[in-house]
């Protein structure tokens, strides 16, 4: 369901992506610390002997984290350390016990912690009952009720919530932005700070509502164009806001409104 919504054809926001799938998850959703360790171990891995095989390139990809455990992990946050320093853009779910962000793992202030917004018709969207808040949350995302493919069926789909979702959301909007990385003029250890500050920078400001004390109030773009002005050459049908072009219907998805199949 997650990578639909990231990169899948029918529902993802970055529909042109590869997605390769690691399990660390049983049939019944669950799994271990052990179990996660042993997917993002294998991640590093599959990332060194790329960079070995295609020198002087570097692999360039967002790994989407849609997971958690209970309480901080030291050895998952070290884990996420070395997959951004790696070059990796890392996305997080920022949890779902309507907590302070910062009591849970995975976490690491290179990769992006997403927080989940509810539904909200008229537009001013707050954080779902369940989504964990605070300092360390650096973007909000669509939550609630998102539409993406089933496990039932070829041809199946489900509406969950929650901030695996949102932050499946904002891994396919970071992958458009590591798109625009030219690797010929970065270092593969710039990539993931220059994909967060491409989807932060370019997340409209003030637009939420009730998202819990110390949060971030910026919710994420899906595009990466930029603008200037009420016009800013954003082509008929589209407006700028905050630097950013983008069309009704995309700010009707960004505020939360359950998307169509």
């Amino acid at each position: 369901n997650v990578a639909s919504i990231a990169a899948g054809k029918a529902f993802g926001i970055a529909k042109g992506a590869t997605i390769h799938p690691i399990q660390v998850l049983d049939a019944n959703g669950e799994g271990s610390t052990a179990s996660l360790l042993c997917g993002m171990e294998k991640l590093l891995a599959d990332g060194i002997a790329y960079n070995a095989a295609n020198a002087p390139n570097r692999i360039q990809a967002v790994v989407n984290l849609s997971l958690g455990v209970e309480g901080r992990s030291d050895a998952l946050d070290k884990a996420v350390k070395d997959m951004t320093d790696l070059g990796y853009a890392v996305v997080i779910a920022a949890g779902d016990h309507d907590d302070n962000a910062c009591f849970y793992s995975p976490y690491d202030p290179a990769a992006i912690t997403v927080g989940a917004l509810s539904n909200d018709e008229l537009g001013k969207n707050s954080k779902t009952s369940s989504s964990n808040y605070g300092e360390c949350i650096d973007i909000w995302a669509p939550g609630e009720d998102i539409l993406g493919a089933s496990n039932l069926g070829e041809f199946e789909s489900v509406s969950k919530s929650g901030t695996s979702v949102a932050a499946a959301f904002v891994a396919g909007i970071a992958t458009l932005h590591l798109e625009t990385v030219n690797s010929q003029e970065h270092t593969f250890e710039d990539y993931s700070a220059i994909v967060k500050d491409k989807l932060i920078s370019q997340g409209e400001r003030d637009a939420l509502g009730d998202i819990g004390y110390g949060s971030v109030n910026k919710i994420a773009q899906t595009t990466a164009s930029r603008c200037t002005g009420n016009s800013g050459g954003c082509g008929p049908g589209i407006q700028c806001l905050d630097g950013v072009c983008f069309s009704n219907a995309q700010k009707t998805m960004m505020a939360g409104t359950k998307p169509k199949k």
